[in-house]
């Protein structure tokens, strides 16, 4: 008889615990924008991009600012979509998530909207043929010494003239443009376009820091003027630097889907100005990024024993064009590199760190 009351009391507290768990499991929460800031769109084509809001109710996402929609975009609910009627342009559009708990969340979205690249005009090197390739960014190669049996050369599209470029085509060799778009480097002619809210911690190069790649709407003219000045000098391609960001300690809080976007924002610009575009190393992205990018750039995948990772553009008939350094000399060739990178049917090559001498070549 004298345990009754403390049964009570138990039952009681446990009942009490059981609510107090619901009240918690049920509990009200200001609501949270938690998908990307921006999206690329490619003109002419059918696209969509989901805008992802948490919160307890489930918010209610609505346009409250920017200016209106053009025909052609339409959102619905949480999804933004286009269809092929949308031109090419830069759209600012403010998103607000509303539950009735305060605050409501506010994001300031941009959507790039590129043009389609031209069916069957852009250079799209395949992994079935063997291809010798020369890496010469410290200085570009004088038009006179092009080598013979070399079918492409990677060189940097500030310091190359559109004569070199010409004189490579008149050797058939195909011209890839080296520009960095990840970090800011401080010699370029266009530095100080780059206003100081993008540029982080230095990336271990003297001159260079890493840029907020989420800050496409601030980077996005920068880098397709850029790309503009490769296609004005006749380059057949672009090679994209330091676009894993997100994998470096950069200064910001970059996540893997920043990066996503931005690299994928790379390839449609690129491709909408005619030229193909690298994806240069980014390995772990391969899986999302294989159906953007029309072939690979890579270092030292047989030192760092990443090379596996990048046999899907193998697979997807897109060539690898990969290189192992000799430290800053180069030597003989290293057999057991080669015969790796030969069996996987990448287009090795091994050279310098400072990429100015002419490389061994696997092939």
């Amino acid at each position: 008889m004298t345990r009754r009351p403390l049964l009570l009391v138990v039952l009681v507290l446990t009942f009490s615990g059981l609510l107090f768990g619901q009240r918690n499991r049920h509990r009200s929460s200001a609501p949270t924008i938690t998908s990307p800031s921006t999206a690329t769109f490619v003109a002419g084509m059918a696209n969509a991009f989901s805008v992802v809001a948490k919160g307890n109710p489930v918010p209610t996402i609505t346009i409250t600012g920017g200016l209106a929609l053009p025909p052609g975009l339409t959102f619905t609910g949480t999804t933004l979509t286009a269809t092929s009627t949308v031109g090419t342009e830069m759209i600012a559009i403010q998103f607000t998530a509303s539950n009735g708990v305060l605050p409501n969340a506010v994001q300031n979205f941009t959507l790039s909207v590129v043009p389609a690249p031209v069916p069957g005009l852009l250079w799209q090197p395949s992994s079935q043929s063997p291809i010798r390739w020369e890496w010469l960014l410290s200085n570009p190669p004088a038009a006179a010494s092009l080598l013979a049996n070399i079918g492409v050369y990677d060189v940097d599209g500030f310091d190359s003239s559109a004569a070199l470029v010409s004189a490579m085509h008149a050797d058939s060799i195909h011209a890839i443009c080296y520009i960095d778009a990840g970090t800011w480097e401080n010699w370029r002619s266009d530095a100080g376009s780059f206003p100081a809210s993008v540029l982080g911690a230095n990336n271990g190069w003297p001159g260079e820091k890493w840029l907020d790649i989420r800050q496409v709407n601030v980077l996005a003219p920068i880098m397709t003027a850029r790309f503009q000045m490769c296609k004005d000098k006749g380059f057949d391609a672009v090679e994209p630097d330091n676009i894993d960001g997100y994998t470096n300690s950069t200064g910001f809080p970059l996540q893997a889907s920043d990066q996503i976007t931005y690299n994928e924002w790379i390839a449609a610009t690129v491709h909408g100005l005619g030229m193909s575009v690298a994806l240069k190393n980014d390995g772990d992205q391969i899986a999302t990024l294989l159906p953007f990018f029309d072939f690979d750039i890579n270092e030292q995948c047989v030192q760092y024993s990443e090379c596996a990772m990048l046999r899907p553009f193998v697979t997807a008939g897109k060539a690898v064009f990969e290189t192992e350094y000799n430290g800053n000399q180069v030597n003989a060739k290293t057999t057991s590199a080669c015969s790796q990178l030969t069996a996987l049917n990448f287009n090795g090559i091994e050279t310098d760190l400072n990429l100015d001498e002419t490389a061994l070549q696997c092939r």
